[in-house]
């Protein structure tokens, strides 16, 4: 029974939905350590003052093509098979994204579709026989996948309130903050060997609430020139909740012009019926 809930509760949680923050989720169950991040932004040094910080940047992005390169992405599609947790059922998911602030993802797991769509200030969750309109906290959720997807060409081309550099104990990863208006953070982890992005946390700050999102990338790869990570795992308030292998990876594919509207989403699940 335990179980159950708490599967229900991350479904509800990734659907958009309104839960117990963060932190009531940690403890030996937890996946990952518990971090403070309001004091670890605090403790972080502004990348404006920080040589150590504007040098970790440009190698990154030198690490994925170089700016030049990145900007020749304008889209893509990827596809994954997911292992979820406390499921007895696999899905597959893809993704699709252009830097023009449009993202979707749908999870395949017959006889359902489950989606949400981030198109501009508008966002979506489409399930089955439901259309929801995503507002506040939900659309940054929405937003932090966008913006994880964009990354690394977003740290230079995304408006953040303020971006700093730091490093935490016994960790080998260095890390920069970014804030948009006191509503979200985005941390990137960043080898400073390889300099890729090994992980990216979501910090949504919703009325008195904190919620955490994780994704921990790996075997990273090239694909008609662009690096592309092929494992990930995801983590959602403390706890694992899904590994998926990338199967397919589209560079700048033909889309619909309603791809990123609810209708697009819609007629896929009619098909498969």
């Amino acid at each position: 029974m335990y179980k159950k809930i708490l599967l229900l509760l991350v479904i509800v949680l990734l659907a958009g939905g309104t839960v117990t923050a963060f932190d009531n989720f940690h403890g030996q169950k937890a996946a990952i350590e518990k971090f403070n991040y309001d004091s670890l932004y605090t403790a972080a040094t502004s990348v404006e003052k920080s040589e150590a910080g504007q040098k970790l940047i440009e190698d990154c992005i030198a690490a994925y093509g170089g700016v030049e390169h990145l900007k020749n992405l304008s889209s893509c599609r990827i596809q994954y098979f997911m292992e979820v947790f406390l499921s007895a059922k696999d899905i597959t998911v893809e993704k699709t994204y252009t830097n023009k602030r449009q993202y979707k993802i749908i999870r395949h797991q017959k006889p359902a579709i489950e989606a949400r769509i981030i198109d501009g200030a508008k966002s979506w969750f489409i399930g089955r026989d439901t259309t929801l309109v995503l507002f506040s906290g939900k659309y940054k959720a929405e937003l932090f996948s966008y913006l994880t997807l964009s990354m690394p060409l977003a740290m230079q081309t995304e408006p953040f309130s303020e971006m700093r550099y730091g490093t935490r104990n016994n960790d080998t990863l260095s890390y920069i903050y970014m804030k948009k208006n006191d509503s979200l953070m985005v941390v990137l982890g960043i080898d400073n060997k390889t300099h890729f992005i090994k992980y990216a946390e979501g910090v949504i700050y919703q009325d008195t609430n904190t919620f955490v999102f994780v994704n921990y990338f790996d075997n990273f790869k090239k694909v008609d020139g662009f690096v592309f990570p092929h494992s990930l795992e995801n983590i959602s308030m403390g706890l694992l909740v899904a590994k998926s292998v990338v199967t397919n990876i589209e560079i700048n594919p033909i889309l619909k012009e309603n791809e990123f509207t609810p209708e697009s989403v819609l007629m896929s699940s009619d098909k498969t019926h």
